[in-house]
Formats: C-alpha cells, structure tokens, sequence
C-alpha cells in the first residue's frame, strides 16, 4: 500500500488504540512530518523495520470511549461498548476468528462505564463483544448489575451464543422486565453440511430448546449467514 499510494504515510497494523495515541503524540512534538525519526510498534512506515504491536492484555487500559457523555445529544443514537476482546472461536467468515486470545475489562471498570450511559439515559447501548456470553460467572454479574441499576429507559444489547447459556444464564434472566436487555443469536444455518463447512458445528435441537427458554421480555432476533 505504501508503494502504490504516496499520499498515504503510514499503515497502522492490528490493534490500534496504544499505537495511534504513540502517533498523535510524535506529530504534537514537530511540525514537519518528515523530520520525526518514528520509532513505533505496530506501524509500517516508509524506510523503516516494522515491529509488531503486542495485543493488549488488560483491557482497562483503554480509556472510556465517550468521555463527553453528558454534552452530548443521547436520543436515537447507538453507543457501542467492548467488555471483551477476542473469540475461541473459529468460524470461518468471521475476523474474530484470527484472535483467540480473548480478553476482559475488569468488572469494576465496566460497572462504571454502564454506569454512565445510565446516568446519561441512552436509549441503546450495544455490546460488541463478540461473544458475550462465554464466562458464566462475569456474565451474570453484568446482567445482575443492570437488571439492579436500570434506569427504565436504557436498552443493552448483547451477542451471545445461544448454545452456551448455561442453566445459572438462563434463571438469571427469566424474570427480566421488557426493555432492559435485546439478544443477537448466530445461527448462521440450518444446514449442518454449511455449519461444518464454516468451521461452526452446532447441536440444533440444542439450540431451539435453549432459545425457547429466553424469557419473551428480552428481544432476540437470530443471525443467517448468505453464501
């Protein structure tokens, strides 16, 4: 790309947030762009050996994606939000698939960021974890928290795979109130021949019978996949 394209002086390669802050900070200190000797991870340059940048392993280190919530106009406005980075996964149409790794906020850190589209009274704020539901115990606690802190306005929507809501998952949710949570379930196909094909085995009698049991007070609309 940087031989093709002149205009373009830099590629930043994998995850990005560290990298980009390191960039910004280079540019603050010199006016002229080629006079800065980069020396940063996770960035091709022109000229320059390239280092890989290290994935992030505590997520908390990333800064709250909104920190003007409160000045900004909230209705019908989506406000994305990531607790866990990563998928064990390995679904072939999916870039999740590349990262196995996956990766926690600390609880005490996501407490208080859904602490603040609460306060702030989004309508919507939607979990891009890519696969909500893969820690029982973390992911109780989250639907506990809102379910006890619930302003009457927010609506949370998570990912989840439907085939790893556990028994503790679904007693947990079976008397929320309408509005407060929204599921999306991959089913991707009915076709075990495509589901193989895709790198996504499923027990489908399985399946119906864990989403027969989400309570009909939580939203859920399910995923296929065309191809």
């Amino acid at each position: 790309i940087l031989n093709q394209e002149d205009s373009i002086d830099c590629v930043i390669s994998g995850e990005g947030e560290i990298s980009t802050l390191e960039l910004l900070q280079n540019l603050s200190l010199q006016n002229d762009y080629k006079k800065i000797d980069f020396n940063i991870d996770g960035i091709y340059f022109r000229n320059k050996n390239f280092t890989p940048r290290q994935v992030i392993v505590n997520l908390d280190e990333i800064y709250f994606p909104y920190p003007d919530l409160q000045e900004l106009d909230v209705n019908n406005r989506i406000f994305y939000y990531e607790s866990s980075r990563g998928c064990p996964f390995k679904c072939s149409y999916c870039l999740s698939s590349i990262d196995k790794s996956v990766r926690y906020r600390s609880l005490e850190k996501v407490f208080e960021d859904l602490q603040k589209f609460l306060d702030a009274k989004v309508s919507l704020v939607k979990f891009v974890d890519r696969t909500f539901n893969l820690n029982e115990e973390r992911t109780i606690a989250i639907w506990n928290y809102i379910k006890e802190n619930h302003n009457g306005i927010t609506m949370f929507h998570f990912e989840i795979a439907a085939q790893q809501l556990s028994e503790k998952m679904l007693q947990t949710i079976k008397d929320f109130p309408k509005g407060i949570m929204q599921f999306e379930i991959g089913i991707q196909s009915t076709n075990e021949k495509t589901l193989d094909a895709i790198g996504r085995p499923a027990n489908l009698p399985k399946l119906v019978e864990k989403i027969k049991q989400i309570p009909k007070t939580i939203h859920s609309h399910l995923d296929l996949i065309a191809g």
